[in-house]
């Protein structure tokens, strides 16, 4: 359909089981929790960097 497309995937990502062929269906979401850590160690990170160039 229109709201199908085609993407290719490294076998080794996919269900052994999986033939050409098969459907699969994949859900895709933002993470909160993991962009505010990865926020905040690449703020410390900066902090650090300035600190070091004193």
């Amino acid at each position: 359909g229109e709201n199908e497309q085609k993407v290719v995937f490294p076998k080794n990502l996919l269900a052994k089981n999986l033939k050409e062929g098969d459907y699969i269906s994949i859900d895709i979401k933002y993470d909160e929790i993991a962009t505010k850590k990865a926020v905040a160690e690449i703020e410390e990170l900066m902090k650090s960097l300035k600190n070091d160039n004193k």
